[in-house]
């Protein structure tokens, strides 16, 4: 194995701070669609919170744009009425405040999802399109309802709890349950949908409608965009881990599980009587070690482990080995061997280190970090962006990117007026629920202007 202590500093040569010099001037070419969507009514605003218009939400699919909207309309002094625009169809009136739950509250297929409380009395719906979902079970009343989702058939699911205490997952119009206990409830955007549940003093998996089990416990259940199904889980004291149809075991413990596809998941274990640490990268096994840190991986196979021998620390990228450091962490890699990770040196001071050259990790803000298989990276400091080689002072500090890393789009939830691209600022164009599409080349956003509502978009592909 090679071993590499020294990193080449390679000063950043770009400091943009936007500003006058970057401003779209009224006379320019705008290079910015726009298509109207909505026009409010004249006592109709869009409803908002602490962050702004963040539960509003909009998707861009390869069959065209989907959104939802939350307004509420002021009926009189003491009447409010609160309602929802799905893809143009209104929905309500509602009592009290409507909400989407979450990211995927909408489909590929137009299907919206919602909640509101019904008008003549206390009860929790959702709306799914014009239908909802039962508000009881058997004749036993819903309470609750957790981790709502519209799946990518069009399909709702859910978790409810009844008033006596019965616990069910919804799939559409299928019921599961009851159960005393449910728990680990995922899905991927496919409409692939798992959950453990209990069931006399046992532990089983649900994955698709077919149960797997029983288990004494199960753990670190997941589904991946793929359909493969995860989970470790205890038999006779000892763990195992299930990938699809393969179990591997028994182990003592199992720590981190990452999962990418059938041929690319890693998982650290500790064999039975050893504290040792092992790690497991599909076929291939390494260790032991003495502490492992943290590792990822990516499709290619590319692996970057992170480990402390004594009191150092040490970044290992495939067969490269980058030490010692008082501390690493934070480590990423991609396709293509790419890499990054921060670490601190004997004095203290803190830096990244990205394929080979370093970046201070200098500025005042926790860091959001992404890596691109191209080599693209971000390192995201609020109101400081680290782009690949160059420094952007953000006048916004929300920042999206495109597939591959090389364009970026920043925003704020309180300035709904303003944006910018690629460092260029572009006044009074709305940009609230910005998106990129990797489909269309560009990046997306909703604007009001007067009582008008647009969709507008920027192509930079």
């Amino acid at each position: 194995m090679a071993t590499r202590f020294a990193i080449a500093w390679i000063f950043i040569p770009l400091v943009s701070f936007l500003g006058i010099g970057n401003r779209l001037l009224a006379c320019e070419f705008n290079p910015i669609s726009k298509v109207k969507l909505y026009t409010l009514k004249p006592n109709e605003v869009i409803s908002s919170d602490h962050w702004g218009y963040g539960e509003n939400h909009l998707g861009i699919y390869p069959n065209g744009h989907k959104y939802l909207l939350l307004t509420q309309r002021n009926i009189s002094k003491d009447s409010i009425q609160h309602w929802v625009i799905c893809n143009g169809v209104e929905h309500g009136p509602y009592r009290t405040y409507a909400y989407a739950p979450n990211d995927r509250s909408i489909s590929e297929i137009g299907e919206c999802l919602f909640e509101f409380w019904k008008k003549d009395k206390d009860m929790l719906f959702f709306g799914v399109k014009s239908s909802s979902v039962p508000t009881s079970i058997a004749g036993d009343p819903i309470k609750w309802y957790s981790n709502s989702i519209v799946l990518g058939s069009g399909l709702f699911g859910t978790e409810v709890e009844t008033m006596n205490g019965s616990k069910y997952v919804l799939i559409g119009d299928k019921v599961y349950g009851p159960f005393a206990n449910e728990y680990y409830f995922c899905t991927n955007s496919k409409g692939a949908f798992a959950f453990g549940f209990t069931r006399s003093g046992q532990i089983y998996v649900n994955l698709n409608g077919i149960e797997i089990g029983p288990f004494e416990d199960v753990d670190d259940l997941a589904i991946t965009q793929n359909g493969l199904c995860l989970f470790s889980f205890q038999r006779n004291n000892n763990r195992f881990i299930r990938i699809g149809e393969v179990t591997l075991g028994p182990f003592s413990s199992i720590g981190i599980i990452t999962v990418l596809d059938k041929a690319n998941y890693a998982f650290s274990f500790k064999l039975p009587d050893s504290d040792m640490i092992y790690l497991r990268i599909g076929n291939r096994t390494l260790g032991p070690m003495e502490n492992l840190e943290g590792f990822d991986i990516a499709t290619d196979g590319t692996l970057g482990i992170i480990s402390k021998r004594g009191v150092e620390y040490y970044a290992q990228i495939n067969d490269f080995s980058y030490g010692p450091y008082s501390h690493a962490d934070r480590l990423q890699v991609a396709v293509g061997g790419h890499y990054l990770f921060r670490y601190e040196d004997a004095e203290g001071m803190s830096s990244w280190s990205v394929d080979g050259f370093s970046v201070r990790d200098s500025f005042d803000y926790q860091s959001q970090e992404r890596l691109w298989p191209n080599g693209n990276f971000a390192i995201d400091y609020y109101w400081t962006l680290v782009h690949n080689r160059a420094i952007h002072k953000l006048p916004f500090c929300e920042v999206i990117f495109d597939e591959t890393g090389s364009h970026f789009l920043s925003y704020s939830k309180d300035n709904l007026f303003d944006i910018a691209i690629d460092g260029q600022i572009f006044y009074n164009e709305g940009g609230f629920l910005p998106c990129y599409s990797p489909t269309f080349k560009s990046f997306y956003w909703l604007s009001l202007e007067g009582r008008d509502i647009y969709l507008k978009s920027y192509k930079v592909g």
